[in-house]
């Protein structure tokens, strides 16, 4: 049964939208489509004078260029996961994290790299896959390109890359107020969706006017010269745009995904409320027709229609009570695919205090979860434009998270002060 021979890829393909298709390009045109879409033909030529770029103060604090730790390695194998594909080597992460020995060989071995400075050839050269985008997928540009690179090389660079990262964040070299993306302890989806929101509701209540512009670069990592990447480590801050996509979408004629949220004309929640509502019963609907045992159909909703349900539960503002009539449907389901009589009530269902606890997580109790965790991840930014926008967090007139944190943290105190 491909269920139980890989539940979450059965997921995937049960809920998640439908790609598929079969590259019919010959080569030549794929080839030809890779090096136009991958390549600079002015890498090699150094940029002119720019005056929109400044020189920044010299460092306080020097990049580390010491031969890589042991720790350093550990700490990559660690986050790596399982899954990822190898490169053309195929040796997996898998082989490192269950070989310690083979682990600290390796580790040398990219001391020796480092001393030497020369990267080996294997670690320049990937195995390259392409995935359909959409159903039915055909043309060449119909397809996303998956480059799979050896995993020694990519140890070796995510450590250059996370002292690089602290080097320019130390050194404030990047503002973080713009840039969050790649930058640990920040997160950006939620933090800059967030705050476009509360512009976008505070000049609709003060009926005052806001611009509010989209950028997407088309094509990013050819559409900038690659001399730039350079120039920017030298070091300096960069302020620089180019190619933007051609007939960029306008909120009038069709929304706007921006970092993981949808805007539409309205510049209301209505429609992404009512497309969550949709998300829930055709979830429901393609698990209940899975021909799957009932068991079966109440693990498929708690680990993998769930979880795919927290995202927009965070980010939208949708009412308690919203939320509260979702559970009811799925709570009828649970309970049919379990063979329990519609009288057994929700407390049976969710309860964590019951001498029987069943291993299924309440809707509302996600909910309110993901919404504190929004309030306290805004009122406690890195980000002091964050911290001090008075980002507000709406979920209706029932509950309120920013109520029920402030309880909380009372409580907490209130506790100490009494131990």
């Amino acid at each position: 049964m491909a269920f139980t021979a890989n539940p979450y890829k059965f997921a995937r393909t049960l809920l998640d939208k439908e790609r598929s298709g079969v590259l019919e390009a010959p080569l030549e045109e794929v080839e030809t489509y890779l090096h136009e879409t991958h390549s600079d033909a002015s890498r090699n030529n150094a940029l002119r004078d720019c005056e929109r770029i400044d020189p920044a103060a010299l460092p306080e604090i020097e990049l580390v260029t010491t031969e890589p730790t042991l720790g350093e390695v550990n700490e990559v194998i660690k986050k790596a996961r399982f899954s990822s594909a190898p490169g053309p080597n195929a040796i997996p992460y898998k082989v490192y994290k269950m070989c310690p020995l083979l682990l600290k060989r390796l580790w040398r071995l990219l001391k020796v790299v480092w001393r030497k400075g020369e990267i080996p050839d294997a670690w320049k050269e990937a195995e390259g896959i392409l995935t359909p985008k959409e159903r039915n997928s055909k043309n060449v540009n119909q397809f996303r390109t998956i480059s799979l690179l050896n995993v020694e090389g990519k140890i070796f660079f995510a450590i250059l890359a996370r002292r690089l990262t602290s080097y320019l964040t130390s050194n404030k070299y990047i503002n973080t107020s713009i840039q969050k993306g790649g930058v640990p302890g920040f997160s950006g989806c939620v933090e800059h969706t967030s705050a476009i929101s509360q512009l976008i509701r505070e000049a609709k209540a003060g009926k005052k006017n806001l611009t509010v512009v989209w950028l997407d670069l088309a094509n990013a990592y050819s559409s900038i010269p690659h001399q730039l990447i350079y120039t920017s480590c030298h070091p300096v801050e960069v302020s620089w745009m180019t190619s933007l996509s051609p007939q960029p979408p306008i909120v009038q004629s069709s929304a706007i995904k921006c970092l993981g949220k949808w805007f539409d004309a309205s510049l209301q929640d209505g429609d992404n409320v009512k497309k969550l509502e949709n998300q829930v019963e055709d979830g429901l609907k393609k698990i209940d027709k899975s021909n799957l045992p009932g068991k079966f159909k109440a693990w498929l909703y708690q680990h993998a229609l769930l979880p795919r349900l927290i995202w927009p539960m965070m980010l939208y503002e949708i009412p308690s009570s919203k939320i509260e009539a979702l559970e009811r449907v799925t709570s009828r389901h649970l309970r049919k695919w379990l063979g329990i009589p519609p009288s057994f009530s929700g407390v049976g269902l969710y309860g964590k205090s019951n001498q029987l606890q069943l291993p299924f997580t309440s809707l509302v109790e996600e909910f309110k979860t993901a919404k504190t965790r929004l309030v306290l991840t805004l009122r406690d930014s890195p980000d002091e434009q964050i911290r001090e926008a008075g980002i507000v967090t709406r979920t209706g007139r029932k509950w309120s998270a920013s109520e029920t944190v402030n309880q909380a943290e009372s409580s907490l105190k209130l506790k100490d002060i009494v131990d």
